[in-house]
């Protein structure tokens, strides 16, 4: 388990630097979409870790992100 916490950090973290690239090239609404898949890492990682903290923080992200998307869909 805590080999499959490591890979999941390490990729979610990966995409956010990849969400940190497009925002500096403007590459809206993109970076939405590519955030969501790396806070969504970072979520399932608080929940396999038991931390509360990154659960929270990033159950709060996802649900902005997830307005976001929808809002641009609409």
């Amino acid at each position: 388990m805590n080999k499959l916490i490591l890979n999941l950090k390490w990729l979610s973290s990966i995409v956010l630097i990849i969400a940190m690239i497009f925002i500096s090239n403007n590459l809206f609404p993109y970076t939405m979409y590519i955030q969501f898949v790396g806070v969504l890492g970072w979520f399932f990682v608080g929940i396999f870790a038991k931390d509360l903290a990154l659960v929270v923080l990033n159950g709060t992200g996802l649900l902005f992100l997830i307005a976001g998307i929808f809002k641009h869909l609409l």
